[in-house]
């Protein structure tokens, strides 16, 4: 084969090998990955992308859910403050990606980071598996770049097939009542309360043969590259988005945790690394390490008093370092007017968001008789899922004290929409609006939709809500007003 010839054949291999990444890539990035139009984001997305600025954000693995308690800070500091933390599988880089995406300026951001962060760049399997899913935020923090980057390098083709499985059988409108659940239960669990039952103090079974110092990686003295590597990005982060960023170091509970003479060689080295390029190290490694009474399920995790008096400590490492938000940018006190209300604010922005894109999908109303959780329902009608509980065999209860039908009317037809309901227990009948307007009190009888070009909604405010177990008849905790069975229309 002549060497002009060859190098045409090698080329065009690798034309085709460019041109089957590209192919799959978006396959991965438009069917495999969760649709973001039409369904809720991770709750840290939510309260990073909503809650405005300036704030004070804390960020690392669960090792700060635990030992950082927001509102003794947000008390003291004056200042809305979120824990944005989740676990310690996520790659350092992706989640200063997310930060790069959603920093705001005049926030201040806390990294009290697990030492496994100071060791490796690392892309654990467990956070692979739940790219498309649980961790998908952070795939979306990346840049497009950064997105084909990181398919070529780290995703399976089994990871391609099984989304594009999970595609088939997906209901954008009923799956977000699934999502619903989820943010709710990571608001829960990730919004940096500490535990202290005697559940929370069974130890994980990774702990299983090792020592404090092994499980936490304990610093040996030694700076990777990677730090300084860290820290000039910190630095970009700091100027670009006008923010302040702060080092400081993670709490841990246990005997036998640290060389000494080992981490306060790790410790200078790492101030001056940091310092060098213009980011706040504070405090002192001892001040957060504690006896194994405090200790939960891991070495990571600490009780609540633990919890409390290390917040109390890094309050005073900022106070004492001078990095106080400045008065004029500072929020005001009582927590309802700060992170808690700002947190429910967000996360009504990221529904009405769902709730508009799922609406373009709804076709106008057509005669007939529509049942909840039924195919033909989900055509003509979206019901947001903070108002609603999952379906069931016969339709769905109302969840809350608030529920809304969105529909889309006829372009030139006047529509009769009756609501066949009934009330749990001895719940009195809901109020009715369309809109925003009231109507009326709910008394079985249709609701008239005006031609238009646009969706409605009727809103459902409930009064005495209440649950199977408040009046002794289940476990079940669920509050319940307002049982949609189906829903009848007749148009002209």
């Amino acid at each position: 084969m002549k060497p002009s010839h060859f190098i045409l054949y090698l080329a065009s291999i690798i034309v085709g090998m460019i041109a089957s990444s590209g192919a799959l890539f978006w396959l991965f990035d438009r069917f495999v990955m969760i649709d973001r139009e039409h369904n809720w984001r991770s709750y840290h997305e939510i309260v990073l992308d909503f809650t405005p600025g300036p704030r004070i954000l804390i960020d690392s693995g669960s090792n700060s859910l635990h030992a950082i308690v927001p509102e003794l800070i947000e008390t003291e500091l004056k200042r809305p403050t979120f824990v944005v933390a989740d676990n310690a599988a996520i790659p350092l880089r992706v989640k200063l990606d997310r930060l790069e995406k959603y920093a705001k300026s005049g926030d201040i951001i806390i990294l009290p980071l697990e030492w496994t962060y100071y060791e490796a760049e690392r892309m654990p399997a467990d956070f692979l598996d739940d790219i498309t899913a649980k961790w998908s935020g952070y795939y979306f923090g990346m840049t497009k770049t950064e997105q084909f980057m990181f398919f070529i390098g780290h995703i399976q083709l089994d990871q391609i097939i099984s989304g594009v499985w999970r595609l088939i059988d997906a209901t954008p409108k009923g799956d977000q009542r699934k999502n619903y659940q989820f943010v709710m239960d990571e608001k829960n669990n990730w919004s940096g309360v500490t535990k202290n039952s005697p559940e929370d103090r069974k130890p994980h079974p990774a702990m299983k043969g090792k020592s404090c110092s092994q499980f936490i990686l304990a610093p040996t003295g030694q700076l990777r590259d990677l730090v300084q590597k860290f820290a000039v990005r910190l630095a970009k982060l700091q100027k670009t988005r006008q923010a302040t960023v702060i080092i400081t170091w993670p709490a841990v509970a246990g005997t036998d945790c640290y060389d000494f003479a080992a981490l306060d060689s790790f410790v200078e080295k790492a101030r001056q690394t940091f310092g060098g390029a213009g980011i706040a190290v504070i405090g002192d490694p001892r001040s957060s390490l504690f006896s194994k009474q405090h200790l939960l399920d891991n070495y990571y995790h600490v009780d609540i008093e633990a919890g409390f008096a290390r917040t109390r400590r890094l309050i005073e490492d900022i106070k004492q370092a001078g990095l106080l938000p400045a008065e004029e940018n500072s929020a005001t006190p009582p927590l309802e007017t700060g992170s808690a209300a700002l947190i429910a604010t967000a996360l009504m922005k990221e529904e009405a968001r769902i709730t508009q894109n799922i609406a373009m999908l709804i076709s106008p109303l057509a005669k007939g008789e529509y049942v909840p959780g039924r195919e033909e329902f989900e055509r003509f009608f979206q019901l947001p899922a903070s108002g609603w509980y999952d379906f069931e065999s016969w339709g769905g209860w109302s969840r809350g004290e608030k529920s809304e039908i969105v529909l889309r009317p006829q372009p030139n037809k006047t529509c009769d929409v009756k609501l066949d309901a009934h009330y749990f227990s001895q719940s009195p009948p809901s109020s009715i609006s369309l809109d925003g307007k009231f109507l009326k009190i709910d008394d079985g009888s249709p609701i008239s939709i005006a031609p238009g070009d646009r969706p409605v909604t009727i809103g459902l405010q409930h009064r005495d809500v209440r649950s199977p177990r408040d009046l002794g008849l289940s476990d079940d905790s669920r509050g319940l007003a307002f049982g949609l069975s189906r829903i009848v229309v007749g148009c002209e």
